[in-house]
């Protein structure tokens, strides 16, 4: 039997092997509310057959060292620091409760910043290398005064100058923050466009190899679960969201699980019965059945009016168990394993 994820290095444009990622794209005012979904970025798959020149490929692994390696820092950092400054427009007053300051970089970052620029510098350039270097030029920006507010606050200085420096700070670290949010969203944008039609070749070219069997199944499983959790990220997101393009979603995926399930019951009575099991592929659909009804459950709470007793909040849970469900599947799909025989 042969293991996926020792096969392949991962993919930054393959929905096959692919690393969590939870995404707050939509920017910090959409962090303070429910949590989103997850998006998926990893690095090149050896074994895919390219699609595109290899610089193309290293450049935009470049895109995702950064998004996978900075953006969460950013994003929680400048949320947590939200939710108990007293207004994100006038700053810090002293008088919050909870008060508390920022993460700090660790002392790695700047090389780690250097490389990202060096990386970025080769050729070929893209359209979002503009993008992608703002966001590096947004870390260096937040390195100093985030740092230094860390320190402020943890060491309680603010209550001797009755935040006189934090005052200073604030507008720093907005500005910054806010800088790097909008590049973000930028890059994950080109990096999602690109992976996609990746994701489209190689489904067509392990449709050409295997046929419609359990690694067609597999693939076809992973991309329209991956279209699934942009949408759910996209509609939890908004006031009045499109739950009928939801559905559209969901049942695609619903579709392909039982297609996958029906096939695996057949497979099951043949000599592959065994390596379905211990190479993983039947607990990978299980996973997938949580996510179907986590998801599932999520939208009949967006259906649900959030103005209604604790509507936020079962909103709120419901997004997060789907995030966890989703993050389950994509972990059990990352150890699948395949013997000689599975087509």
């Amino acid at each position: 039997m042969t293991n996926q994820g020792s096969n392949a290095k991962r993919h930054a444009y393959s929905a096959f092997t692919m690393i969590l990622h939870r995404l707050t794209r939509t920017g910090f005012g959409a962090a303070l509310g429910p949590l989103v979904a997850a998006a998926l970025l990893s690095a090149p798959q050896a074994h895919a057959k390219p699609t595109a020149p290899a610089g193309k490929d290293a450049k935009i692994g470049t895109y995702v060292q950064i998004i996978n390696g900075e953006s969460n820092h950013v994003f929680d950092t400048r949320r947590n620091y939200a939710a108990w400054v007293s207004s994100m427009k006038t700053g810090p007053t002293c008088k919050e409760r909870g008060l508390r300051g920022p993460g700090s970089f660790g002392d790695s970052a700047p090389e780690r910043f250097k490389k990202y620029r060096a990386a970025l510098a080769k050729r070929p350039k893209l359209e979002a290398d503009a993008a992608a270097l703002q966001m590096v030029e947004a870390l260096e920006e937040l390195r100093v005064p985030q740092n230094e507010a860390a320190d402020y606050y943890y060491k309680n200085q603010h209550l001797k100058d009755d935040c006189k420096k934090g005052q200073e700070l604030h507008p720093k670290l907005v500005t910054a923050w806010t800088k790097y949010a909008q590049a973000d969203n930028d890059v994950r944008g080109f990096v999602e466009k690109y992976q996609d039609a990746r994701d489209a070749d190689e489904l067509a070219s392990v449709e050409k190899k295997y046929g419609k069997r359990l690694r067609y199944h597999h693939r076809k499983l992973m991309i329209e679960g991956k279209a699934l959790v942009r949408e759910t990220d996209a509609q939890t997101a908004q006031a009045a969201p499109d739950v009928a393009a939801l559905r559209a979603k969901l049942a695609a995926f619903v579709q392909t699980l039982q297609d996958a399930a029906s096939l695996v019951a057949k497979e099951k009575q043949g000599k592959n019965s065994d390596a379905l099991y211990q190479g993983g592929y039947e607990m990978l659909l299980k996973k997938a059945e949580w996510y179907r009804d986590a998801a599932d459950e999520l939208l009949k709470q967006l259906e649900t009016p959030r103005k209604q007793p604790d509507g936020a909040e079962r909103l709120r849970r419901a997004s997060e168990q789907s995030i966890k469900a989703y993050n389950a599947m994509v972990e059990e799909s990352n150890g699948v394993g395949y013997a000689k025989t599975m087509k």
